[in-house]
């Protein structure tokens, strides 16, 4: 699949990634393929509320310090992949992210850390050199918040530098899906409202073009764990269509477990956590990457949508 050349470094980046804004990239087709969805989604407002509620509650600047334990898991039949690791995240942009990762009887570590005002990416595959690289986050956000440059594009590249929080992960869902159905229910000995949401019917036709078979594998729907009293996401759960065309399989799968939330983190523990260890000599700066990846993507869908206007 031609299409995993942009999933690749996301899932070794931020989870949520792998499906908000990777996959709207997505063009090709694949040999296995089920029929398209026959309707537009329908929203349901109750549960669209409780969605909102929790974009609101999880904001950096109301959330706080947060820290859980992450676990995510991939299954395709040509490429599946586990990963668990430690997030801890606080205000002001500062960010802590290890993910330990296993592809096949491949290994691979990754961090992600900042301290307000440089994102460092360390990333070490076995058998492979250790790559280090940095970014100054003023000069990237410098460029998001640019009048051109269109909402989508900021949540992409906010998610994938990790330094936000899990709010603005949950408000691209919002801003990106339908919530058309919720449930109470008990998960893991927790109370927890289950969103069901699927593709706006213009993201489905980005996604796959209306005139061919869904494919395989490309998710369809998500299913959203949100605690019942704190809107904490515990489990996110992609399906679509698997080997088996008539019917959904579980593709992806993540977890954020045992969350600790507005917890006090003393200025020592902040400094050491928030900063890259020594060793780090050789990193490569990819601040004007970033910036050109923000102008490139910019372009990208502004063309889109010309074409869509036609």
């Amino acid at each position: 699949m031609s299409w995993l050349r942009y999933l690749l470094p996301p899932l070794l980046v931020c989870p949520l990634v792998l499906l908000m804004g990777a996959l709207f990239r997505h063009r090709s087709q694949t040999a296995l393929s089920a029929l398209r969805p026959q309707r537009s989604p329908v929203e349901d407002k109750a549960a669209a509320q409780v969605l909102d509620e929790a974009v609101a509650n999880l904001q950096p600047e109301r959330i706080g310090w947060t820290e859980a334990t992450i676990w995510q898991k991939v299954n395709w039949d040509e490429f599946a992949y586990q990963a668990e690791g430690r997030y801890l995240a606080g205000p002001g942009h500062r960010l802590h992210l290890s993910l330990s990762v296993q592809v096949g009887r491949t290994h691979g570590e990754l961090q992600m850390i900042s301290d307000g005002t440089t994102l460092w990416e360390d990333m070490h595959i076995q058998g492979k050199e250790r790559l280090v690289s940095r970014a100054e986050l003023a000069r990237v956000f410098e460029c998001l918040g640019r009048d051109t440059v269109p909402s989508q594009v900021r949540d992409e590249f906010i998610q994938e530098m990790c330094v936000c929080g899990l709010g603005p992960c949950l408000q691209s869902l919002r801003r990106q899906m339908v919530v058309t159905h919720q449930e109470f229910l008990s998960w893991n000995m927790h109370d927890v409202m289950r969103l069901t949401l699927e593709w706006t019917a213009h993201n489905a036709e980005v996604l796959a073009p209306p005139e061919k078979p869904w494919p395989a594998y490309l998710p369809r729907k998500c299913l959203l764990y949100l605690d019942a009293e704190t809107s904490w996401p515990y489990r996110l759960e992609w399906w679509g269509p698997g080997k088996a065309r008539d019917r959904e399989s579980l593709i992806y799968q993540i977890e954020f477990r045992d969350p600790i939330l507005h917890q006090s983190v003393p200025p020592e523990r902040c400094a050491r956590e928030c900063m890259l260890p020594p060793g780090s000599e050789d990193e490569t700066d990819r601040t004007e990457s970033y910036a050109s990846a923000v102008k490139a993507r910019t372009l990208e869908l502004t063309k889109e949508k010309k074409r869509a206007r036609r």
